[in-house]
């Protein structure tokens, strides 16, 4: 029995201590005053506790028949069996939910892979011969929804590329990854690069050249660029056969707007200042020239 708190279980010590024995034999004064209140305290006591006691054996008996002949009434029969069918439809639920969520962590785990091979492709195309290699997408833990791009620099595995690539090899980087996603699109939507060279040399703009001469020579491409040099590479390299070039002509007035130039080489934007200022118009033809012939050299 749980006795609730420590007087009336110095209550029920000192009640238990008093010697029945003198009791019965009338040996103890039954009215002291100490034996009454440990007796009071001890009945009221017990009379609470029994009051949380179990039911008999007989009506656990008698309930326990009632419910099992309960459930034999049609109606709790029906919500039975409604109640296994919900059970099975559940754990069905559960094994389906398991297995699409496995199936898809499998496409997706394939699908980083794919992508991933695609940019350390390209990436090698941009830097050949370089000491940076096995770029690949990965998913940094405690992040499901998150994808973030690792590389082994000089022998060395790198999770951050802010400690390792300059900002031209960042940039070289994060167009691989385009094209990449991109090239998986599987999609004949037209790719639009604009200025996507302006952090890279000359070598490394030559190949992005290489890169989209091999990988998009059946997709359309748009490319926008203010690097005039660049211009002239990719008019020079690239197949006119399927590419077409032009020059648009810096903003004039509002009745006029940006226009085409009427050739392609560049003389159109030395002829544009020729009337307001002749000397920019010798210089900007000597840079067209300069360009030009470096270029067919």
């Amino acid at each position: 029995m749980a006795i609730r708190d420590e007087t009336l279980r110095d209550y029920f010590r000192n009640f238990c201590a008093f010697p029945i024995a003198d009791l019965r034999e009338g040996r103890l004064d039954s009215g002291s005053e100490e034996f009454s209140a440990a007796l009071v305290a001890v009945v009221a006591e017990l009379k609470r506790a029994s009051k949380d006691a179990p039911s008999s054996i007989e009506k656990l008996v008698t309930d326990l028949g009632l419910l099992e002949s309960a459930s034999h009434f049609p109606e709790i029969v029906r919500l039975r069996s409604r109640i296994e069918q919900i059970d099975l439809l559940v754990t069905f639920v559960t094994e389906m939910e398991d297995a699409t969520r496995a199936e898809i962590r499998a496409q997706t785990t394939s699908v980083i892979k794919s992508i991933s091979d695609d940019i350390q492709k390209m990436w090698a195309v941009l830097h050949p011969q370089e000491p940076i290699d096995s770029v690949h997408l990965y998913q940094p833990e405690a992040a499901d929804k998150a994808l973030d791009l690792a590389l082994r620099f000089y022998g060395r595995k790198q999770l951050s590329l802010r400690l390792t690539l300059s900002e031209g090899h960042r940039n070289s980087l994060g167009l691989c990854v385009f094209l990449a996603f991109a090239k998986r699109d599987g999609t004949n939507i037209p790719l639009v690069l604009d200025d996507v060279v302006s952090s890279f040399d000359r070598e490394h703009r030559s190949y992005v050249t290489d890169l989209l001469t091999q990988e998009f020579s059946d997709r359309q491409v748009f490319i926008f660029t203010h690097d005039y040099d660049w211009y002239v590479e990719l008019r020079t390299r690239l197949p006119g056969k399927f590419w077409r070039f032009g020059i648009l002509l810096p903003w004039k007035e509002p009745t006029v707007g940006i226009r085409w130039a009427n050739n392609v080489g560049g003389f159109d934007l030395a002829r544009e200042l020729l009337a307001s200022d002749p000397a920019s118009a010798a210089a900007k033809a000597r840079a067209v020239m300069d360009t030009q012939l470096a270029a067919t050299a």
